[in-house]
């Protein structure tokens, strides 16, 4: 057979697969559809970067001047989920970890924002940043084959977020 017609072959066997391994001479080809899963999950975010500083350069506690108490927020379409404790005079210089006591469940086709705050027992919170998605599987997760963590944000404001799927 010419090569032109074992591709064309090969072409048509993989399309009319789920999941195939197709195997070229010492080659072994794996191909695998991604599905829209039915639940995502969110089971740790890492807080890696955040301006140590307000955005007139001071500390971010107004009465002493000192770094922040960063808490994590994650919304779901508009609606808070998961709300951490802070961590006190939080150093830009070091990650912080949060592990929700249970897996935040997410529909595939909702929106998720992740919120950063600078909290203060005696007044509300302060925002610090964040990131939003749109849908989150079709317009985010999808094509990138279910990644167990992702980085997010830009600049002096990033978080790794892990995920778990249940397809």
């Amino acid at each position: 057979m010419k090569k032109t017609g074992y591709i064309l072959l090969l072409s048509a066997l993989l399309m009319s697969c789920t999941n195939s391994k197709i195997e070229i001479g010492d080659t072994q080809i794996t191909i695998q559809e991604e599905k829209e899963p039915l639940r995502i999950y969110i089971t740790q975010i890492d807080v890696i970067d955040f301006p140590q500083t307000n955005q007139e350069g001071a500390g971010w506690d107004p009465l002493d001047n000192s770094a922040p108490d960063i808490k994590v927020e994650v919304a779901v379409s508009g609606n808070s989920v998961y709300t951490s404790d802070p961590v006190t005079n939080a150093m830009n210089s070091s990650d912080y970890r949060f592990v929700p006591e249970q897996p935040i469940v997410i529909n595939p086709k909702a929106k998720v924002a992740v919120k950063l705050y600078d909290e203060e027992f005696w007044v509300d919170p302060t925002f610090i940043g964040g990131w939003e998605s749109g849908v989150i599987w079709s317009e985010f997760l999808k094509g990138r084959g279910y990644p167990e963590s992702v980085i997010l944000g830009q600049g002096d404001l990033q978080f790794s977020i892990y995920f778990s799927y249940e397809l």
